[in-house]
């Protein structure tokens, strides 16, 4: 109301009424407010407002008292499906059983194999392995990974099992992994200097005695083998 001048009352009528016209200032004295003689530029305000107002009290007015409707009385469907519909369920149900399975199967595999600290290509060449140790071409060792069941898991998914789930790095540099303390002074070096504790090893640098054929002779690397 800043924007409009004081009104001068003579004999109880409006003597005088002088809006502003070029004082610079925001006319939002115009909304909403019905004055009279009222010029071009505090019409062009209040005329949009005040429509822009009435629709809306007027759409919250449908809104409110509009009937939203309702069923017809006599509106009785079929709650039986259809033989369409009913296949549909089946081969859903189907798809849907085969998805749950295998996930399961995987998921259970997966879990056995962290239990173990085995790859997957590990426990895939395993049943191999065996034949060649059945065959005598390679020495029966065991796997110096497996560290137990928690350590296995905690090598894998973390130390705080309540972010196992959580996507985090992996422990180490991916290259050598932690052994079983029994098996650490299995593991020796290729130097001439004689054999070496490690308390970690490389699994991709003994993936490859798998196949070093056995010639009667006890090699100290082939107790570097991954697992059995």
């Amino acid at each position: 109301m800043d924007s409009i001048d004081p009104l001068d009352y003579v004999d109880g009528e409006v003597a005088n009424f002088a809006p502003f016209e070029d004082s610079g200032e925001a006319p939002f004295g115009y909304l909403s407010i019905m004055w009279a003689n009222l010029n071009v530029q505090a019409l062009l305000y209040l005329v949009p407002f005040n429509f822009s107002l009435a629709m809306l009290c007027w759409n919250y007015y449908l809104t409110m008292m509009t009937d939203p409707g309702s069923p017809p009385v006599d509106w009785n469907p079929n709650a039986a499906p259809t033989q369409e519909q009913i296949v549909l369920i089946i081969v859903d149900l189907c798809l849907d059983g085969c998805v749950l399975i295998g996930i399961s199967l995987l998921t259970i595999y997966h879990i056995w194999c962290i239990s173990n600290n085995t790859t997957t290509i590990e426990s895939w060449e395993k049943d191999r392995v065996i034949t060649m140790i059945r065959q005598g071409k390679i020495i029966d060792v065991k796997c110096p990974y497996n560290q137990g069941i928690l350590a296995n898991f905690q090598q894998v998914l973390g130390h705080n099992p309540l972010l196992w789930l959580w996507p985090q790095p992996m422990l180490g540099d991916g290259l050598r992994f932690k052994v079983r303390s029994d098996t650490a002074g299995d593991i020796h070096s290729d130097e001439d200097e004689g054999p070496s504790i490690s308390p970690s090893f490389s699994r991709a640098a003994g993936s490859h005695l798998w196949w070093r054929p056995f010639d009667g002779t006890n090699n100290p690397r082939d107790e570097m083998v991954e697992m059995v």
